[in-house]
């Protein structure tokens, strides 16, 4: 994918052009430069890469949490890098999102079902306006609450709106109320990393 270099008082940013594709095309691509790309009314954004393997102990500390919880139990799932249609014209892929198992039924019958609760990872490398506009697509679309994770500032941002953001550091804790009530961890807890 071809790139844009911007230069900001010596500071180089690389920005990637927008590439169209059909709809029926991006389902069958695969890309093979390890970045993440959403579909968007038939334009291509690419993202950060996928959750890195140093990022990795974040996801598996958020999904062992989320396993203790009774909507864990009733069937329900947080998933990974899964596809979430909005309708025909616009397709995201979050880094981790919370489906029922009514709504992995539906999506197997070929509907569209939005995430009531999405977890986002960022790294220093997003660029502020794709993050902000995805945050708005999301509330748009159904979404009723929002984790930033930020593994370079060791804080997460919930949102439970795009005007209301709790910043969490430590101790504090970061819940998925209203969409999982049951569901909440420190941030301690979600960058925990320590021996089983």
């Amino acid at each position: 994918m071809a790139t844009l270099s911007l230069s900001v008082t010596g500071l180089s940013i690389v920005r990637p052009k927008i590439r169209k594709m059909s709809f029926e095309r991006f389902r069958q691509w695969r890309s093979s430069d390890g970045w993440k790309y959403d579909w968007n009314n038939g334009e291509i954004s690419k993202y950060k890469k996928m959750v890195t393997e140093e990022q990795r102990y974040i996801v598996r500390n958020i999904e062992r949490a989320f396993h203790k919880t009774g909507t864990y139990s009733k069937g329900h799932d947080l998933m990974s890098e899964s596809q979430m249609a909005y309708d025909d014209k616009r397709y995201r892929i979050p880094d981790i999102a919370f489906y029922t198992y009514e709504q992995t039924k539906a999506a197997a019958d070929g509907k569209h079902t939005i995430s009531s609760f999405v977890i986002e990872i960022l790294s220093n490398t997003d660029f502020a306006k794709d993050i902000e506009n995805k945050l708005w697509e999301y509330f748009e679309e159904g979404v009723q609450v929002v984790w930033h994770v930020m593994p370079y500032r060791k804080i997460v941002k919930v949102y439970t709106s795009p005007f209301h953001a709790k910043v969490c550091i430590d101790g504090d804790i970061c819940s998925a109320t209203p969409a999982l009530p049951d569901f909440e961890m420190t941030v301690a807890q979600i960058f925990e990393l320590k021996d089983v």
